[in-house]
């Protein structure tokens, strides 16, 4: 127990008052490897028929972190995929996405500079059914 809170106290005194996301999770992976070791420890201290039982505890840890990660995987997880009707992309269509960024051809933008362009829902669906369209015609040519 000791060691989970001296690992704490150095996440926290190594964070100087900025709590980054790179810190919590370190923090969230080292206090449990303490405690675990605070716990085979102790374990380890009960004697022959103690660590007789510290390996079908430990498999029995294991499988059960195991199965809890699988099952919050499976309520993350959609089973059909997102519903998509990819809309008939026209020439007018395809001319008013390639005017959309006129200034924001890649060799216009200097080395090291980066540019911000904003598209809504529809110019995405489009661009996307668009590319979605030569993909599929690739595929068919490629078809022996």
């Amino acid at each position: 127990m000791l060691g989970g809170i001296l690992t704490a106290l150095a996440c926290v005194v190594a964070s100087r008052q900025s709590w980054h996301l790179a810190e919590v999770i370190s923090l969230a992976i080292a206090l449990p490897g303490c405690l675990f070791g605070t716990w085979v420890g102790s374990v380890w201290l009960g004697g022959w028929q103690a660590r007789l039982w510290l390996l079908p505890k430990i498999a029995l840890l294991a499988f059960s972190v195991a199965h809890c990660c699988v099952a919050v995987l499976g309520m993350l997880v959609d089973r059909t995929p997102l519903p998509f009707e990819p809309p008939n992309v026209t020439s007018a269509d395809k001319r008013e996405s390639v005017k959309l960024a006129p200034s924001q051809r890649p060799r216009s933008v200097q080395k090291g500079q980066t540019r911000t362009m904003e598209l809504t829902e529809r110019h995405i669906n489009l661009l996307f059914a668009w590319g979605l369209r030569i993909n599929l015609a690739l595929r068919f040519l490629a078809m022996p």
